[in-house]
């Protein structure tokens, strides 16, 4: 039959539980297995979506065979209910991780010269930076999903052999700044009852994490770490129109960000996009 090849395939059963109705040794063996509902086809949304997913995460399911059991012909049938999202991108995992570094000459950074907050630009002659980020987000189908960052300055040095503003000689300093790390989890779930039908808005929590900084170039002022936590509710007014409502530093964090200023308190915010 050369050039073509012949697969060896079956449609099986897809049973009230998600298990496939056969062997699965008889289903190793098999080039193609296509996975269809074929009873209990009124089943309510939520367990004909749980039967769905296990049966899309069996390793031997190739395909999802007529997934809503539609009848077109003669007195035709009311398609099954289930999450498309859920069943389609259940637990997609996505991860990405850069590593980075550089190396600059004449690096302009904002120095603090006093405690009313006034700064004076300075001239840092060599900086090297080296770090790396991550970030992985996980989406469970279209309603529900979880996003988390990091990103990690373990060198952030001064290499300048110039004395800075206040005539110190700073070479080997950590940059003013630059923190060790920052971190971000956001978690956030479509708003709507209708899987079938767009998601009316999102609900989420974000989590922010700052590490220690040093607040000048000769690492003198030592800035603590700090996390907050805040809260979005975004809706779609119309097509068009969306509102959205953040509540952010909830544990209403005052350490400081910048040198004699802390982070404000906790914080409202509303903002009205149009599209």
């Amino acid at each position: 039959m050369a050039p073509f090849r012949i697969l060896t395939g079956i449609e099986v059963d897809i049973l009230e539980d998600g298990s496939l109705d056969q062997d699965e040794a008889l289903l190793a063996r098999l080039d193609v297995v296509v996975a269809s509902v074929h009873s209990k086809l009124r089943m309510e949304a939520p367990q004909m979506t749980r039967r769905m997913v296990a049966a899309v995460e069996n390793p031997h399911t190739d395909i999802l065979g007529h997934c809503t059991g539609r009848l077109l012909a003669g007195r035709g049938r009311e398609p099954s209910t289930f999450d498309a999202g859920v069943v389609t991108n259940n637990r997609i995992v996505d991860a990405t991780a850069t590593f980075f570094g550089s190396d600059t000459n004449n690096l302009i950074v904002n120095q603090a010269i006093d405690m009313l907050g006034d700064f004076l630009p300075f001239n840092v002659g060599r900086a090297r930076v080296r770090g790396f980020s991550a970030q992985v987000s996980n989406a469970y189908g279209q309603r529900l999903g979880v996003q988390a960052s990091y990103t990690g300055y373990p060198v952030a040095k001064d290499l300048s052999t110039a004395p800075d503003i206040n005539g110190v000689v700073t070479t080997g300093n950590r940059l003013q700044y630059r923190p060790t790390a920052t971190a971000t989890l956001e978690i956030w779930r479509m708003a709507g009852h209708d899987p079938h039908e767009e998601a009316i808005g999102e609900d989420g929590i974000d989590l922010l994490f700052v590490g220690r900084q040093y607040a000048d170039e000769e690492n003198v002022h030592l800035l603590p770490p700090y996390a907050t936590v805040g809260l979005h509710i975004s809706r779609n007014l119309s097509p068009h129109l969306n509102l959205l409502l953040r509540v952010d530093n909830l544990t209403d964090e005052r350490v400081p960000q910048v040198y004699g200023y802390p982070v404000l308190g906790t914080t409202f915010s509303v903002r009205l996009t149009a599209k």
